[in-house]
């Protein structure tokens, strides 16, 4: 089978979501590096051919062309079933995507507009504020488990938090949150989660000065990026 093709830019927690996943699968894969610092304009043209926007993740493979991270990593998990990460029956499915469209909406958007589109200081902080306030419904969906969100193997859903649940401790330092702390289920979710060995070769592997000193540029500086 023709090996897939990742366009990423190794720090961005959306492309390491894909990582976790195809890490879990022990997927061989070639990856080029974006450098998102680049215009639009200047980035690889077989790159935006896929990816009209310019945005990371994007996926080739045996002709077809997919960008946005649940997509790719759902497609992966179709073509490559070994090792699976997504349940069978449709109601346990039906479960999943609600909770990997709960990572995008209520967390991964509101980081994005946090980073990218928000010029003002007090915004960025409201919006972290917003950010934090809705994980109780995450907390209380993780009361009711011990190991992974599916059960005791990773999942997609897994992947989808893991990389976020890495750097929430640091942007709740850097807005001046509180409530980050007082989510306990979600405090021991995330320390299973990066003791997994496919999260911890993959998103460990980037320092975490890098990202403080991203995000202290961003909630501190007012960085637009």
């Amino acid at each position: 089978m023709e090996k897939p093709v990742l366009y990423v830019s190794t720090i961005s927690p959306t492309c390491q979501r894909v990582f976790i996943t195809l890490a879990n699968k022990g997927l061989d894969y070639k990856s080029v590096e974006i450098d998102l610092r680049l215009p639009r304009e200047e980035r690889p043209e077989e790159f935006l051919a896929i990816s009209r926007q310019g945005q990371v993740p994007a996926l080739t493979h045996n002709g077809n062309t997919l960008v946005q991270s649940g997509v790719i990593c759902q497609y992966i998990d179709d073509v490559w079933p070994e090792v699976p990460m997504m349940p069978k029956s449709a109601g346990e499915a039906a479960y999943a995507r609600q909770w990997i469209h709960f990572a995008d909406s209520e967390i991964m958007d509101k980081d994005i507009r946090v980073v990218h589109f928000e010029k003002e200081l007090e915004r960025k902080h409201q919006m972290c504020k917003e950010l934090f306030n809705g994980l109780v419904h995450l907390d209380a969906e993780l009361a009711k488990k011990d190991a992974f969100f599916l059960g005791s193997e990773l999942s997609i859903v897994d992947a989808m938090f893991a990389p976020q649940l890495r750097l929430l401790p640091i942007i709740a330092e850097l807005s001046d949150d509180t409530t980050f702390r007082t989510y306990r289920h979600i405090q021991a979710y995330r320390e299973r989660l990066l003791r997994h060995p496919a999260i911890e070769k993959t998103i460990l592997s980037v320092p975490e000065d890098v990202y403080r000193g991203f995000f202290t540029a961003v909630l501190k500086d007012g960085l637009c990026a």
